[in-house]
């Protein structure tokens, strides 16, 4: 609703009420469920990225308990997650993402983003404070120095 000067916005009716319920594909509990340790999939459509590097977005990390997100309680903490960050997972670009850290064994839950570009991935780490960016293609973790936080 606008008031007299224009401000605001005309979101009532306008499907805005949404954010907050996003609809996972099938596959996303599945691939989750089934590598909970390490994933970057697409909300809407179960895909998983074959190449490029997965950037976390900064501001919608979660830390959760592996073995959870593999147990029978799985798939309601992946849609709570889901439902939380909603607004950022229904743009087109966003992952779900997950990874074990090895060196603390903490796992973290993300909304996270594919960059072509090695050096544009790392880059964005840092800008990030990112602990590490995913190397889809080599199956492995580039450590960027953050902190995570």
């Amino acid at each position: 609703m606008k008031d007299a000067l224009g401000h605001g916005s005309n979101a009532h009716g306008a499907g805005i009420a949404s954010i907050g319920n996003i609809k996972l594909h099938p596959k996303v509990i599945k691939t989750i469920t089934k590598n909970p340790g390490g994933f970057s999939v697409r909300p809407t459509n179960g895909a998983m990225t074959k190449g490029g590097y997965m950037v976390s977005i900064p501001g919608h990390t979660q830390i959760v308990n592996e073995s959870a997100l593999a147990g029978p309680g799985g798939e309601h903490v992946i849609q709570d997650y889901a439902r939380q960050h909603a607004d950022v997972l229904s743009d087109p670009r966003a992952h779900i993402g997950g990874w074990t850290d090895k060196a603390t064994g903490k796992t973290y839950l993300d909304v996270s983003h594919n960059i072509s570009g090695r050096s544009a991935a790392i880059s964005a780490g840092k800008r990030h404070n990112q602990i590490a960016i995913w190397d889809v293609k080599r199956m492995r973790e580039i450590r960027t120095g953050g902190t995570g936080a």
